[in-house]
């Protein structure tokens, strides 16, 4: 898959026109902002600073270091290399002065997962003669949606989680109507929990792994509780 593939452009053009903004600038380093990899499609983690401006008008520039250009292979607009700190710095004045930036910046951090850009970044940005605003809008449309196989994909683990839901639920009901243990759990909590034995092969392939139960942040203390399942919150501990 290439990079920005099936990115929607004018969309894009429409919401930076809305925000005043002549582009949308994405930076990356080390992974920490998150949203800068899943709009461009890039795979992995670099080890060195990029910055990708997608323009209201014109093609896309790319500022990559000389040493991870593979992974802007296939990119629709011009990538630009830079070795050292200072070329860098050169590439970001010619591309950046005078002109209104959107980026991954809340203020106030105001919203946390967005707020990625480090202020050093923000700070040589604007040093070159840029205004900064903030993408949260260009973030819900582009970076926050869900494709269509995320959606798909979704749907099949809750389906799947419904199916293990009601399947435990009808066994856990026929497991009290044979009978059922209770045991005490310790802690804040202070209830009883109803324990059942756990089907074989429940908690590790070969059904040997040690099963701990928690309700609301109590742990069973039943010894031998290896191989059963505890329902908490089953009732009120009665005073003794």
């Amino acid at each position: 898959m290439t990079l920005l593939d099936g990115f929607d452009f004018p969309a894009l053009r429409e919401l930076l026109g809305k925000l005043g903004a002549d582009g949308w600038l994405l930076y990356d380093f080390h992974g920490i902002n998150p949203a800068a990899t899943r709009v461009l499609g890039i795979k992995g983690m670099g080890t060195r600073r990029f910055f990708v401006l997608l323009p209201r008008e014109g093609t896309p520039v790319a500022i990559a270091h000389r040493i991870e250009l593979a992974s802007f292979d296939g990119f629709p607009g011009e990538v630009r290399a830079y070795a050292a700190w200072r070329e860098l710095h050169d590439q970001l004045r010619a591309l950046v002065a005078g002109k209104t930036v959107a980026m991954e910046i809340s203020p106030a951090d105001a919203v946390p997962y967005l707020d990625r850009v480090p202020h050093g970044v923000v700070e040589l940005i604007e040093g070159f003669g840029a205004n900064v605003v903030s993408s949260g809008t260009l973030i819900t449309r582009f970076a926050a949606r869900w494709s269509a196989s995320e959606l798909e994909g979704h749907r099949r683990a809750a389906e799947a989680i419904a199916e293990i839901a009601l399947t435990t639920l009808r066994w856990a009901g026929s497991e009290l109507g044979r009978g059922a243990c209770c045991c005490s759990i310790s802690g804040p909590a202070s209830r009883w929990a109803v324990c059942l034995p756990i089907k074989p092969g429940w908690g590790s392939l070969d059904g040997s792994r040690v099963m701990t139960c928690v309700v609301r942040g109590a742990s069973c203390v039943m010894p031998g509780m290896q191989r059963w399942l505890c329902f908490g919150n089953v009732g009120r501990r009665k005073k003794q």
